[in-house]
């Protein structure tokens, strides 16, 4: 989707075109940013109260702040994937039949895969991926695909973590 989206010309958003469209997407960036303002200030506040309950040479040392950055961390990644993905579903979801059909072109040909036509092994999976990509996108599916996004970050983030508390281990 991401490899694809970068050939993909962008759709004119609803907020030149439409009254109701510029003022929805005002509220929209006004109540996001109400929200994670306020989920700032509610993690603040348990950082501060769980520091304050530490003696000042743990809540100054460096493995403190590494618990309390690892949530912020996750969090920026799944809230961002989540936006990335649905407004590239949507973007995929509002573009013609054909642009669509050129970015993905034009993606194959980046990857140096010929067209289906061209080579005869990949006749059938090269032809299925396409037909794939045109139902899917043209019934909103790319815009699923970003609404569970966060729990492929939050996996990976996870298995990420692991790897790295395990290779420490390993290294002592």
């Amino acid at each position: 989707m991401l490899i694809v989206a970068t050939f993909l010309p962008p759709a004119k958003p609803w907020r030149e075109t439409s009254a109701l469209g510029a003022r929805v997407s005002e509220l929209s960036k006004l109540i996001t940013g109400a929200a994670l303002f306020g989920a700032a200030a509610v993690y603040g506040v348990y950082v501060s109260t769980a520091m304050s309950k530490m003696p000042e040479k743990d809540a100054l040392a460096v493995e403190t702040a590494g618990q309390f950055i690892w949530p912020i961390i996750s969090l920026t990644l799944i809230i961002g994937s989540v936006f990335i993905g649905v407004r590239l579903g949507w973007d995929f979801y509002r573009a013609t039949p054909e642009n669509r059909q050129q970015a993905l072109y034009k993606t194959l040909q980046k990857l140096n895969l010929q067209p289906a036509e061209h080579r005869e092994k990949e006749n059938f999976f090269l032809s299925w991926v396409a037909k794939l990509f045109t139902v899917s996108s043209s019934s909103g599916f790319f815009i699923f695909i970003g609404y569970i996004s966060p729990v492929i970050v939050y996996f990976d983030v996870l298995f990420i973590t692991e790897y790295i508390a395990t290779s420490n281990r390993l290294n002592y």
